[in-house]
């Protein structure tokens, strides 16, 4: 089977983590993401929006505050990604949750504009890595600590995802 899958789009003003970056955080890209889906299924293939949150690799010039937000506070050093060293701050349990219903709210704003399903990002070091890492998640609360605590926002973002995806596509 033959999908196209959009590049990383941010579920929250914190969660950009390039520049000219999609964005679906508010209603008011549903009109973007319309046209992008179409172009996108223009020859015939599901259309797929991957969205993640940028966690410590976030850019802070251009989240609000300059607040960068991980799993932990956490250090990225300098390189080929990032110019410079950024230093994020520990999520609190109120921004958790409302990360995880950003992914959600993402996910039903995906398919009104149609989208026939979204991809989490969860790989190179973005928030979603950021919870299962045990260099990045330091935390000591049901975040935190074991493997268990920390999948569980992972997780807890896949079951929100999972209320709004319309289908299930078998990958062979």
């Amino acid at each position: 089977m033959i999908l196209v899958i959009t590049g990383c789009t941010y579920v929250t003003p914190s969660g950009i983590g390039f520049t000219h970056e999609f964005a679906a955080y508010d209603d008011r890209f549903i009109n973007s993401l319309e046209k992008l889906a179409a172009a996108a299924k223009s020859g015939g293939a599901p259309a797929i929006l991957q969205i993640f949150h940028a966690g410590n690799k976030a850019i802070p010039e251009l989240v609000p505050n300059y607040d960068v937000i991980s799993a932990s506070a956490s250090s990225v050093k300098s390189g080929d990604f990032m110019k410079r060293v950024v230093q994020s701050r520990e999520m609190t349990e109120n921004e958790i949750q409302e990360t995880i219903r950003a992914f959600g709210d993402v996910t039903k704003r995906a398919i009104k504009a149609g989208f026939d399903g979204v991809e989490l990002h969860g790989a190179h070091g973005f928030l979603l890595q950021n919870f299962f890492s045990p260099l990045f998640n330091q935390r000591n609360d049901r975040w935190g600590g074991d493997l268990e605590g920390r999948m569980r926002f992972p997780l807890a973002v896949l079951q929100e995802v999972k209320k709004w995806q319309r289908i299930s596509i078998p990958l062979k």
